[in-house]
């Protein structure tokens, strides 16, 4: 099972670029993560760490999300502003998820839930919240499938 020889907050790195151990675009597994080996300060070794903190912390209250921290098996993206085409690793990695979720068995990938992290130049003098949908509303119009009619 991943994460099994994990100790909390210590992660070893299994895919790394040369600048940050971290592929943007490519989702990443927690036990693929090692964010001390994150150079610098960088957007991506802060968000690791606030989300580390506040997920293995006691008063963390969701118990599916605690039990996927505590199994390694969280999923994680990581998308950069890409100018133009600024949600190309969101899409990418959308749809690397999508694929994971369709070849997984159920009980493999139940605990398994992906969490996205989007740089702080991102957001351009927007609301956080604004950019989540903005990024939402742009992959879902290059959808390559209309969403079912029968699903709300």
């Amino acid at each position: 099972m991943a994460g099994e020889n994990i100790i909390k907050n210590s992660l070893s790195v299994r895919s790394l670029d040369e600048s940050s151990g971290i592929i943007p675009g490519k989702c990443h597994l927690l036990d693929e993560l090692d964010i001390s080996s994150i150079e610098g300060r960088t957007w991506r070794k802060r968000a690791l760490e606030e989300f580390s903190a506040r997920l293995s912390g006691d008063g963390f209250p969701c118990l599916f999300g605690k039990k996927a921290w505590n199994s390694a098996s969280v999923q994680y993206l990581f998308c950069e502003d890409q100018g133009t085409y600024e949600y190309a690793n969101f899409l990418s990695g959308l749809t690397e998820y999508t694929r994971f979720v369709r070849e997984t068995a159920m009980e493999e990938r139940l605990y398994a839930p992906l969490v996205v992290f989007f740089s702080e130049d991102f957001y351009h003098g927007t609301r956080q919240h604004s950019a989540g949908w903005e990024a939402l509303n742009w992959v879902h119009r290059r959808d390559e499938k209309p969403w079912p009619q029968e699903v709300p």
